[in-house]
C-alpha cells in the first residue's frame, strides 16, 4: 500500500475513536445531568466524573461545607468530599469484610468488643483517606447501645457518636456524619 493511503486509513481510523470517545463522554455527561444535583456545580460533577471516569450510580448530596457524591467505583461503594472550591479533601470506600482491615485496627475493634462485655456486633466500615492519613469509621452496634469508632490505622481509636436505643430511634447517615467531620 502506498504512503498515502495509510495515512488516510490512519486518520479514518483516529477520527472514529475520537468519535466514539466524545461520544461516550457526552453520554456520561447527559446522565450526570440528568440526575436530581442539590446544588453542585457542572464544573464539580465534570472533574469528578474524569477523576472516576469508570464509576457509576452516582448520588449528590451537601452539606454546609462539603459536597460529596457516593457512587459505585470498582465494584466498591466510594463517597468522595469536596470543600466549597471544589478540591477533593477526602475519599473513603466502603469495607465489606471485616478480614480486610490492617492487624492493628481489627485488634483495636475486638479489644473495644471485649471491653463492652463482647456483645457488640461489627456494622458498616468505611476507609476514610483525608490529608494523606487513613483511618476507619466503624459502628458497632450493642443490644442497648451503638458505637461510631474512628480507628488510626495504627489501631488508635476514638468513639465520635453514641446513641442509646432505647432514647433514639433516628439511625445516623454515616455518609453525613463523615461530611460533618470534614469541617474540622
Amino acid at each position: 500500500l502506498t504512503r498515502a493511503v495509510l495515512i488516510k486509513r490512519t486518520n479514518k481510523t483516529t477520527m472514529k475513536k475520537h468519535i466514539i470517545l466524545t461520544a461516550s463522554l457526552m453520554l456520561c455527561l447527559c446522565h450526570l445531568e440528568a440526575q436530581q444535583v442539590p446544588n453542585v456545580s457542572a464544573s464539580l460533577i465534570e472533574k469528578h466524573a474524569q477523576e472516576f471516569s469508570t464509576a457509576g450510580e452516582f448520588r449528590w448530596d451537601r452539606t454546609e461545607h462539603v459536597t460529596y457524591a457516593q457512587f459505585k467505583y470498582q465494584n466498591q461503594f466510594w463517597l468522595a468530599y469536596y470543600d466549597n472550591n471544589e478540591q477533593l479533601v477526602a475519599i473513603a470506600r466502603k469495607i465489606g469484610d471485616p478480614r480486610n482491615l490492617p492487624i492493628s485496627v481489627g485488634e483495636s475493634l475486638e479489644d473495644f468488643r471485649q471491653q463492652q462485655a463482647g456483645g457488640m456486633k461489627l456494622g458498616v466500615i468505611y476507609e476514610l483517606i483525608q490529608g494523606g492519613i487513613t483511618q476507619y469509621l466503624v459502628i458497632l452496634d450493642g443490644e442497648d447501645e451503638t458505637y461510631t469508632l474512628m480507628v488510626n490505622s495504627m489501631g488508635g481509636r476514638s468513639t465520635i457518636d453514641k446513641d442509646r436505643k432505647e432514647d433514639s430511634t433516628r439511625k445516623s447517615d454515616r455518609t453525613d456524619l463523615i461530611a460533618k467531620r470534614m469541617r474540622r
